[in-house]
């Protein structure tokens, strides 16, 4: 049994895996495990939301299969992925699991979770669950006292706390004026808060949730909706968050989209400058673009290339002792207050420093990022085999190689999350890179489509 993607386990809501008789069985698995490393010390486990409608279902369906096997929930209420992941890394906590589809639209959902370090949990346990959802062992012993369960919505006071003391200590951002687009989704109530503490001008914008529009035409993925909004206030900054805030997308003051290479390519330089970048290193993934290993050159700045996924660099971050890493999509991770932090407002708060303290304006500090022309293409498909049975979508792929040979690169992966196949082509001839993606889109769809 697979129920695990690159992010957790994410689902049309109600469906597969997030049934609420599917998701008692999960909550199940991961507290008998939970108790299991306790040896019968107290279990509490913190439960999150983004906002979706479906979230209350899933979240009592949680509660009951953590509850049946002794350990106790608390309801943290309406919050970001980060901010689960730092509060349930402050002591109280065992554990904690996050209810989000993060930028997906708002009949998905899913369940991130994460360890009594913050991080989510590794892949062994991943598996451990998987495992017993298949063998269904009987529980040795008599059955546990029932689990207790709790709301307390003061929880984000602490991560507010954490953030403004530990995550941008010695920050105050007066007289910067921002427009701030929460994606009707888990930052809605803490960023706003978080901002106005370090002393921002601020215009906040899709802050709302009703359960259905989260991330619906506002937020990350559709950055440049806030453009107009952004000039029409004569804002020096827009941050667009995602759904569950981890990641970041920024607008500068003529209202352009400054994507999470540029973003890098900003706090990379910054922090090399100030003596903040181990090594002179900056870690990305295969999905960056070229550009942004050209800029880091350009500073004498090393650059540790990944896999797809947060976790991925995570893992070599720890590994290289690496401060600085992330993504295109701009999920940026820090390592600020000891503790590795990917959080969207972090981010933004961080780049925002930077313009207050270089005085420049964001235009500025990203305008000489050169970008190699780049086409995404998705292609729904039925089923994810391995790439390699695809002998007719291979040979269309190495031809591609072949053909951009030093000049670009082709990949081709599967979505973590979402049945599509994900088609990036980069290259100096934008005219070229088109064609060979609706070659590759086209052998895909014809074999898996």
């Amino acid at each position: 049994m697979t129920l695990f993607g690159t992010d957790g386990i994410r689902d049309v809501a109600n469906h597969g895996a997030l049934t609420p008789r599917m998701l008692v069985r999960i909550a199940a698995a991961f507290g008998r495990i939970l108790a299991g490393e306790r040896e019968k010390k107290p279990v509490q486990v913190l439960l999150g939301e983004d906002g979706r409608e479906s979230g209350p279902m899933i979240r009592f369906a949680l509660s009951a299969g953590l509850m049946g096997e002794g350990v106790d929930v608390v309801h943290g209420g309406l919050m970001t992925t980060p901010a689960l992941a730092v509060l349930t890394s402050l002591g109280r906590f065992s554990a904690g699991i996050m209810i989000s589809a993060s930028h997906n639209p708002a009949d998905h959902n899913g369940i991130k979770f994460f360890g009594a370090d913050g991080h989510k949990i590794p892949d062994e346990v991943e598996r451990r669950i998987e495992a017993i959802l298949e063998e269904d062992p009987p529980r040795e012993g008599p059955p546990p006292r029932p689990g207790r369960v709790e709301e307390d919505h003061t929880l984000l006071e602490n991560y507010r706390r954490f953030l403004v003391q530990k995550a941008a200590p010695d920050i105050f951002l007066g007289n910067l004026r921002v427009v701030l687009d929460c994606a009707n989704g888990g930052a809605s109530e803490i960023a706003p808060k978080i901002l106005k503490d370090l002393g921002v001008d601020l215009i906040v914008r899709n802050d709302s949730p009703d359960g259905t529009n989260i991330n619906r035409k506002c937020g990350s993925l559709h950055a440049d909706l806030l453009s107009p909004i952004v000039r029409g206030e004569k804002a020096d900054l827009g941050i667009c968050l995602d759904g569950d805030g981890d990641r970041c997308i920024l607008l500068d003051e003529k209202g352009n989209v400054v994507d999470g290479d540029r973003i890098l390519m900003i706090l990379g330089r910054a922090f090399r400058e100030k003596g903040e970048l181990p090594g002179n290193l900056l870690v990305c993934t295969v999905m960056s673009n070229l550009g942004l290993k050209e800029a880091m050159a350009q500073s004498q700045v090393d650059v540790e290339v990944t896999p797809v996924g947060d976790r991925s660099v995570m893992k070599a971050m720890k590994e290289k002792g690496a401060a600085l890493g992330g993504e295109q999509s701009g999920h940026v991770i820090m390592n600020r207050g000891e503790r590795f932090l990917g959080d969207g407002l972090v981010t933004a708060i961080h780049v925002a420093q930077v313009m207050k303290e270089t005085g420049l304006p964001l235009s500025r500090l990203a305008g000489d990022f050169r970008p190699y022309p780049q086409v995404m293409v998705n292609v729904p498909v039925k089923e994810k085999p391995p790439l390699e049975r695809l002998p007719a979508v291979e040979e269309k792929v190495r031809a591609a190689r072949e053909r951009l040979a030093e000049e670009g690169r082709v990949l081709l992966r599967y979505s973590g999350t979402e049945k599509l196949a994900r088609i990036m082509v980069e290259g100096k001839d934008e005219r070229v890179i088109k064609e060979i993606a609706k070659e590759i889109a086209d052998e895909v769809q014809k074999a898996i489509g």
